[in-house]
């Protein structure tokens, strides 16, 4: 398969919130760790995933905008530092009391954002 089909099944994997283990496509064989680990948009989508992991996957988005799902009640608002605005275009936050700090990240303008769910 050509690698733009072969990119466009990766991004069929189911993205459980917190769950990275699609990210086990990259440990098949070689060709497809290069399809995968070349595809921003394979990185774009950022579901509840490790700090440590999030700059990973932000790097390897490259400018591609950035889809951002959580479920926990104070999530870690590393992410919406190290985000720059222009690349947010989805965001989903499940939150309470103690995660209100990540929304003082959205006094700015964020040009390309389509969705928000709070």
């Amino acid at each position: 398969l050509p690698p733009e089909i072969l990119a466009a099944i990766f991004l069929l994997i189911p993205r459980d919130v917190g769950d990275t283990s699609w990210i086990r496509v990259t440990h098949v064989c070689h060709r497809w760790r290069e399809v995968a680990l070349n595809d921003p948009r394979f990185w774009s989508v950022l579901n509840s995933v490790p700090p440590c992991f999030m700059e990973f996957a932000l790097a390897r988005s490259k400018g591609a905008p950035i889809s951002v799902h959580t479920s926990e009640d104070t999530p870690d608002d590393t992410l919406f530092k190290a985000l720059s605005p222009d690349r947010l275009q989805e965001v989903s936050l499940n939150l309470t009391a103690g995660g209100r700090t990540v929304l003082s990240h959205f006094t700015k303008s964020f040009p390309i954002l389509e969705t928000v769910e709070i």
